[in-house]
């Protein structure tokens, strides 16, 4: 299987729109849904639909698991998606019997895969509180994956942080008991719950689950990970696999990799799509199996993707999201230190790599947290800006100069830095260029002039 970020088909999402991309149909109420619930359970119009998930922790997307997610095929209303009618379950009780449908249809479909395929993979679906905290749901769980014939492991459980945030000890309580009969449990909508730092400290989870909100904003007008950043250091500090969903497009899913996300979900992937269609997933991950194994197969996890000495990104990181970001309103600055290697043979190796550090930590310092600056080599670094228009191009290379300014004049620490740097601005071209190969020819023009300073391609 070859899903390169390129290659895989995606499915637009537009916000407010449900997932099935079902609408709610005008005039429908809580009273139509509870009075029709029965006769949709007995009649089979619920449907559930299966969202594939990758793991990015490999050098192509691997397939690791599928959320299993209802849908509603009404006979007057079409398609209705799970937002439309989950609350209104949960509210009068009926969501227990929705639910067991749910763990049903996915544990048996695990099952069908394994006999038609030769292959599956877990499939997660969602709880609420009334399951974890009814005395029968675990005997009936593992009724359910008894009678279905397949691992425990292999139906994995997410439970809504706001769960957690009721009752923090009792929840605990019935989490750690569901583990210990051998279920994967995860957060799902990992910090939107409420949750306090010391509960999280408490929670046992076998994978946190980020929710798709905060992919929304941090990719929207304007582009801002750091709380995606921020959630994905809390994960690795606990070391909790950290999976989010919601990612739409190639640009998203090479920065989430990038950032240190373990697993992702999205329409960039695929919509939720019936086990018919999901099938094709796992064909393709069987097939894959088959294939030798690449040699040096690189595992991209947060230290592969960032420089050991500055905590910038690295050259792996820069191969990855160059090739993704947009082109349009982008800029991309290269630079080096002049005259490193003799800093280095004269000041010795603990001198350079600290001059090395304070230059990082200036530059970080004086870009927008927007973008992203990589130590490419010994003594090169890159920028890339993204949404720096025609009409801003002028104050970033200002910006840029006195920049180099201020590290030539010591701002940086007690160390001299002299930057040269080279820029070029995705705006300029009026046909498709390659914007490194342009930046690089900036630098060597300002190399040339041999001062400290900032060169524009074609400028």
């Amino acid at each position: 299987m070859d899903h390169s970020f390129q290659d895989i088909e995606r499915i637009p999402f537009r916000a407010g729109e449900a997932p099935a991309g079902g609408v709610h149909p005008a005039g429908l109420n809580a009273e139509e849904l509870i009075h029709d619930f029965s006769a949709a359970l007995k009649g089979g119009q619920f449907k559930v639909f299966f969202q594939p998930k990758f793991d990015l922790r490999q050098s192509e997307p691997v397939l690791s698991g599928a959320e299993a997610l209802v849908r509603w095929h009404h006979p007057r209303f079409g398609l209705i998606g799970p937002a439309q009618f989950i609350r209104t379950f949960e509210e009068n009780g009926l969501i227990r019997s929705l639910d067991t449908f749910v763990l049903d249809s996915a544990a048996w479909q695990i099952r069908d895969w394994k006999d038609r395929l030769g292959v599956a993979v877990p499939v997660s679906v969602n709880l609420s509180g009334a399951d974890l905290f009814d005395p029968a749901f675990a005997d009936r769980l593992i009724k359910t994956v008894g009678s279905s014939g397949i691992d425990r492991s292999e139906l994995v459980l997410e439970i809504p942080e706001k769960v957690y945030s009721r009752d923090p000890g009792l929840t605990a309580a019935k989490v750690g008991d569901l583990r210990s009969y051998g279920f994967t449990v995860e957060v799902d909508d990992f910090l939107s719950g409420g949750s306090s730092m010391w509960m999280l400290s408490e929670m046992p989870a076998d994978a946190l689950k980020l929710d798709m909100r905060f992919v929304r904003s941090a990719f929207g007008e304007r582009v801002d990970t750091r709380l995606i950043e921020a959630a994905a250091r809390l994960a690795a500090s606990f070391e909790t696999p950290f999976v989010v969903k919601g990612a739409e497009t190639a640009e998203q899913a090479a920065i989430l990799k990038m950032i240190g996300c373990d697993q992702i979900q999205g329409y960039f992937f695929s919509k939720p799509v019936p086990a018919s269609e999901f099938d094709r997933f796992l064909v393709e991950k069987k097939a894959a199996a088959c294939e030798p194994p690449k040699k040096h197969r690189e595992s991209f996890s947060y230290r592969a993707l960032h420089d050991k000495l500055t905590g910038l990104y690295n050259n792996c990181a820069f191969d990855l999201l160059v090739s993704e970001v947009g082109s349009e309103h982008t800029a991309l600055l290269i630079a080096e230190v002049a005259g490193f290697d003799g800093i280095r043979r004269d000041m010795g190796r603990e001198y350079a790599d600290e001059l090395i550090v304070q230059a990082a930590d200036y530059l970080r310092q004086n870009f927008r947290s927007v973008d992203y600056l990589f130590r490419l080599g010994e003594d090169r670094f890159a920028i890339i800006m993204g949404r720096v228009r025609a009409n801003g191009k002028k104050a970033v290379v200002e910006k840029i100069r006195m920049i180099c300014e201020e590290l030539r004049d010591g701002a940086a620490g007690d160390m001299s830095v002299y930057l040269r740097a080279g820029i070029a601005f995705s705006d300029d071209y009026e046909t498709e260029a390659d914007i490194c190969h342009d930046a690089e020819t900036a630098l060597e023009a300002q190399k040339k002039l041999g001062v400290t300073g900032c060169s524009v391609f074609g400028g």
